[in-house]
């Protein structure tokens, strides 16, 4: 495209060739028909339309062809298709419609149609890849949580498991703790049974001695008892005799 040179035809020239016409719809430069990608083919359609005005009426084509005053001298086409050359070759549009072909204005608005669904279809397709973006965008979101949820939940088990075996060292410690008590009581115990026997042992010795006392102090005691009983029983003894002796004596 850098090698194509166009004979565009300057947009004062246009507007001055308006204000002689009297009229400023009575022509049209081709190029400014059409809709195009500016940074791409910007030289192609200068190259193809840059030269070529489309006018209202024949007249106006054939001064824009033909009339030195008016300063163009251009490819001057009509509505009809008409075509009106610089050169003198005039063709002329077939109006019945049965064998002549697309005129200039329907072939500008077959391209036009065709850059409109060029432009549609790219619309479409950014709108396709905006969406596939967003897609990607929230599927990578979404994995960055699904990460970032799974090193936490690894986190929570490490610490569990840390605290399980915190728990289980504390659990170890305090029944260490408890059976020292325990061992620590039951010696304490066994002292204090230990002088509770002695004590038994000499209270029972206590009671022992007291009772083998009794029993000599009774026995002492039973003896005294059967002294006195023979002496009571010698006593009434002696009794008896004595009143037998009295009663044999007033007798």
């Amino acid at each position: 495209l850098n090698r194509i040179s166009s004979n565009l035809i300057p947009k004062n020239k246009i507007e001055s060739a308006r204000r002689e016409l009297g009229d400023p719809n009575a022509i049209f430069l081709a190029k400014d028909l059409v809709t195009y990608n500016h940074s791409k083919y910007e030289t192609l359609i200068n190259y193809v339309f840059g030269s070529t005005i489309i006018c209202s009426t024949s007249a106006i084509a054939q001064r824009v062809a033909f009339d030195e005053k008016l300063g163009l001298n251009a490819m001057a086409i009509t509505l009809d298709g008409d075509i009106y050359n610089p050169a003198g070759i005039l063709s002329g549009g077939d109006r019945s419609g049965t064998n002549r072909g697309p005129t200039l204005l329907e072939t500008v608005a077959e391209m036009n149609q065709l850059e409109e669904n060029i432009r549609q279809y790219n619309s479409n397709n950014r709108q396709e890849l905006t969406k596939l973006e967003r897609d990607y965008v929230q599927s990578q979101n979404l994995q960055q949580q699904i990460d970032s949820l799974t090193n936490e939940m690894q986190l929570l088990e490490l610490k569990l498991a840390q605290n399980d075996e915190h728990r289980l060292q504390t659990e170890i410690t305090t029944l260490e703790q408890q059976e020292f008590n325990n061992k620590k009581e039951l010696d304490e115990q066994r002292v204090e049974e230990k002088v509770l026997n002695e004590k038994i042992s000499e209270l029972e010795k206590l009671f022992k001695n007291e009772g083998e006392a009794k029993k000599k102090e009774l026995a002492e005691i039973e003896q005294l008892m059967k002294k006195a009983e023979k002496q009571v029983d010698l006593s009434q003894k002696r009794s008896r005799e004595m009143q037998t002796q009295i009663k044999g004596k007033f007798s």
